[in-house]
Formats: structure tokens, C-alpha cells, sequence
């Protein structure tokens, strides 16, 4: 994670996640779910992985599962059908995005990956984020995730950080309820980004 400043404003966050509502309404996931696992993955900004992987978007997606929503491939009429597509996505090499994705493709990325992983059975809220996060992958990656129980911990995080947020009354409740996603000391300096 190379970004250590907060990349867009909170509000500007719910905003997108607003204009992609549809997309996740029918599973039990809401924006207030969202919203974590995009602080907790990017600080809301919308880069590529930087840990030698090739997850992109503020909840670093991987490109690998993007014929499931990919509204211009034979792959994505499934989610055509269930109007979660999404259009005008980058052409995909394998596991590399050979493009990038703008703010609204990011989030809707996200929020589609959600929606197929409710539409092919993980029906509970704690089975979507488990897949979404990846408990139980066992191949190559960062030492911090391998260890035992450490994506079970960050799906906790995330169902942790969604209860304070609906809780929250006050910018500083908001700010509170993020450092449990992924905590930060630089809280002036993020509020200013933040809440601008």
C-alpha cells in the first residue's frame, strides 16, 4: 500500500457509492459496508496493488474476475441480465488490467464483484466479505495476509468499522469509525483531505 494520504473526500466516496446503490442492493451489503473495505484497501484512492499483485480500484478488484460483470464479453450476460454489467471496462491480459479505471468503474467494479458473489451463492453478509477478502486463499502473497487468521481479522475490521459508521453523528465519530478499518495517525491531515 504506497499511497499514505487519503486520495478523495469521504463525502465524495458515498457519492459514488450512491450512483452504484443498484448494483448492491439486493445482497446485505450497503455503502456503510463498502466504505471500509475501501479505506482498508487504498485510503479511497484508486490506484493499482502495490504489493506485486494486480488488484486495482479503491477495493482493489482483481482483473482476472472481470468477464463476470463485463457488459462488452459473452462472459458478463449473466450479469447483463441482473443489471450489474458494466460498460466500457479495459481489455484484460490474464491477471493485468491493460488500461485503468476511472473513479465510477473503481467503485462499480467493487460493487458488481459483490453483487456476482451474492448472485452464485454467498448469500450472507459475512460469506460475501469473506470471499471478497479472501479467507482461505493459500497461494503467493504478502506475508502480512498469510499468517493465520489475518483476512478473517480484516472482514471483522470491515463488519467492525460499517456498525460505527451507521452509529456515526459527527466527523469525529466518521474519522473514529475508519481507524478501525485501518488505523492513522495523521488525523488532522487526513480530516482536511476527508472533509474538506
Amino acid at each position: 500500500m504506497a499511497n499514505t494520504l487519503p486520495g478523495r473526500s469521504y463525502a465524495y466516496m458515498i457519492g459514488l457509492l450512491n450512483q452504484n446503490v443498484s448494483v448492491i442492493q439486493p445482497t446485505p451489503l450497503t455503502s456503510f459496508t463498502m466504505i471500509p473495505i475501501f479505506w482498508e484497501e487504498t485510503l479511497f484512492n484508486n490506484i493499482g496493488q502495490a504489493e506485486s499483485g494486480s488488484a486495482v480500484g479503491f477495493g482493489q478488484t482483481e482483473p482476472a474476475e472481470f468477464w463476470r460483470f463485463d457488459a462488452a464479453s459473452s462472459t458478463g450476460d449473466f450479469a447483463k441480465q441482473k443489471g450489474y454489467a458494466i460498460e466500457g471496462l479495459p481489455k484484460r491480459n490474464g491477471r493485468k488490467l491493460l488500461g485503468t479505471l476511472n473513479d465510477y468503474q473503481a467503485v462499480r467494479a467493487a460493487c458488481a464483484f459483490v453483487r456476482d458473489l451474492f448472485e452464485r451463492g454467498k448469500t450472507s453478509k459475512r460469506s460475501i466479505l469473506n470471499a471478497y477478502a479472501g479467507v482461505g486463499f493459500i497461494g503467493d502473497q504478502p506475508a502480512r495476509l498469510a499468517k493465520p487468521g489475518a483476512r478473517e481479522a480484516i472482514v471483522q475490521q470491515f463488519l467492525d468499522c460499517e456498525i460505527a459508521l451507521l452509529k456515526a453523528r459527527s466527523i469525529d465519530d466518521v474519522m473514529s469509525a475508519l481507524q478501525i478499518a485501518r488505523p492513522f495517525n495523521q488525523v488532522a491531515e487526513f480530516r482536511k483531505i476527508l472533509f474538506p
